[in-house]
């Protein structure tokens, strides 16, 4: 092995540690956050049910995870690679054509409100949301002061949720009859 082979090595190794490093400490403060709301940590482990989880706890209402579920859904279908005489290509969110690029934007938006809520629930304002947008907010929500602030949030001043409150883990359906 060359001396560039070895540097390259080098640097692989440490990036490879950086991202395993950043992977584990946000699974540490999602992991902490959904304890301190009074959920399971494992739950922040579960693709899908831990946004379900996530929307639960901080009031979003249903409609919210649905349209975030299929924008994300539909804005990885348009952000597909493509494939040309064996050359792989990405698109980039100026390629992805209208659906995708609205699908981007409308998980933009959701990520900032989701943001927002979180904040909300939390005691916090504006400026733990704009930390949370930066992800910032994150550990500091997880291992600072803040509590969670469930009994003190009421449901017609940050919308109603439609979930289940009474803490099983089982989804069960509204009865509109």
């Amino acid at each position: 092995m060359n001396n560039s082979g070895a540097i390259m090595a080098g640097v692989l190794i440490f990036v490879v540690l950086i991202v395993l490093f950043t992977i584990v400490f946000s699974i540490m403060c999602l992991w902490k956050i959904y304890e301190k709301a009074g959920e399971p940590g494992w739950k922040c482990l579960v693709p899908i049910y831990n946004t379900w989880t996530l929307y639960k706890f901080i009031k979003m209402p249903v409609v919210v995870f649905w349209i975030a579920l299929a924008s994300s859904i539909l804005q990885n279908i348009f952000s597909s690679t493509i494939t040309v005489n064996g050359e792989i290509y990405y698109q980039s969110i100026t390629s992805l054509g209208p659906v995708g690029t609205i699908c981007a934007i409308i998980s933009l938006i959701i990520y900032v409100m989701v943001s927002y809520k979180l904040s909300l629930a939390f005691g916090k304002g504006i400026g733990y949301t704009i930390l949370l947008i930066f992800i910032i907010g994150y550990p500091m929500l997880a291992f600072g002061s803040a509590q969670y602030q469930y009994n003190s949030i009421n449901d017609n001043d940050y919308g109603n949720s439609h979930f289940n409150d009474n803490n099983d883990d089982e989804f069960q359906m509204i009865d509109e009859n």
